[in-house]
């Protein structure tokens, strides 16, 4: 399967990576004694790329083989012997052994998932890694004037990502996935008025 948007590839890694690498900061604020991480919905790779200065052997998988291509290019172009990424989705996983990493994170990219996918995955990322750190958007934000610019913002994406983003607000974000996976919160915290990092464990 590949699942591409207009802005997946190079467009994405200019525009919207800069704007997120504050939120990467967060994630990579909760990861600690890492060996080895796999990150859900990598994208270009921005999260992986970062993560391996503090994991010794860091993964993404990705649906969209432009954003794959992109990731694969800045790991040749960086020289990264640690780092790998994959082209697929929830068969990727199932690959793994249980607990097998230290840490799963999605990095934005749960709430662009339809509402089967995003449990089936969150529960397959519970089962290979012994944390799950989930970082998105904070249902409602804290103010209603971020709140309207997310809305806009998911809009412009196009309509079969608005449609999951609005299921994903409509359920209350990451906490209805909480429920749904009887996930257990170690650490929760939120970012820049739109956003949340979660860290979970089963």
């Amino acid at each position: 399967m590949d699942k591409i948007h207009y802005y997946d590839g190079e467009i994405y890694r200019k525009i919207i990576d800069p704007n997120l690498k504050g939120l990467r900061g967060q994630i990579l604020d909760e990861i600690k004694n890492c060996n080895k991480l796999i990150d859900i919905g990598c994208g270009t790779g921005a999260l992986v790329i970062e993560a391996s200065l503090v994991c010794k052997n860091a993964i993404g998988i990705d649906l969209s083989s432009k954003m794959i291509e992109v990731a694969l290019k800045t790991k040749t172009k960086m020289k990264l012997g640690n780092v790998n990424f994959f082209h697929g989705g929830i068969e990727v996983l199932r690959i793994f052994k249980d607990k097998e990493f230290d840490f799963a994170t999605f990095s934005m990219s749960i709430h662009e998932m339809d509402e089967k996918e995003r449990i089936l995955l969150l529960n397959e990322a519970l089962r290979v890694a012994k944390e799950v750190i989930v970082a998105d958007y904070l249902i409602p934000a804290e103010t209603f004037p971020s709140d309207l610019g997310v809305i806009f913002v998911e809009f412009i994406a196009g309509l079969n990502h608005f449609k999951n983003y609005i299921n994903f607000r409509w359920h209350g974000g990451v906490e209805y996935l909480i429920e749904q996976t009887n996930a257990r919160v170690i650490a929760r915290k939120t970012y820049s008025t739109i956003f949340e990092v979660v860290r979970l464990s089963k």
